[in-house]
């Protein structure tokens, strides 16, 4: 077993050496799913995230942004879960005018995931959920 934690640490730390600016490179990208399946490591998520996005690639964070949020309680991928349902059902965009546009089940999901977000401490979804006048769903 410590062979095992050994091994993941220091695959961990060459994952993360060999990432330039915590970008990750094409070949790195099936370690790193792996890696935020097992641990949520967080750092290797937003990694994640930045690597689809810069890709143009939204919507595959998706998958790892909902374990992130649900089995470890994150706030920037329950924030995350939001923009991306958005932005699937509004040809990439994200912003209050495309939210409006959603069908209800949508528009419900993508809000409660908001408003978990806010209320683990968010502060750009705190800021998103004024606009839509659901600040007295964040919890003090």
């Amino acid at each position: 077993m410590k062979i095992k934690k050994l091994f993941s640490c220091v695959l961990l730390i060459t994952l993360f050496s060999s990432c330039n600016d915590g970008i990750l490179k094409d070949s790195e990208v099936k370690e790193a799913k792996a890696i935020i399946i097992k641990s949520g490591d967080k750092n290797l998520y937003a990694s994640l995230c930045i690597y689809y996005y810069e890709k143009g690639e939204y919507e595959s964070t998706l998958p790892y942004s909902m374990i992130m949020a649900y089995k470890y309680n994150d706030k920037d991928a329950y924030y995350n879960i939001y923009k991306v349902i958005v932005q699937i059902n509004s040809n990439g965009n994200s912003d209050y005018k495309a939210v409006k546009k959603l069908d209800k089940n949508s528009k419900e999901f993508a809000l409660e995931n908001l408003t978990k977000s806010a209320n683990l401490g968010s502060i750009s979804a705190k800021k998103d959920l004024e606009k839509y006048n659901l600040k007295e769903n964040i919890k003090q």
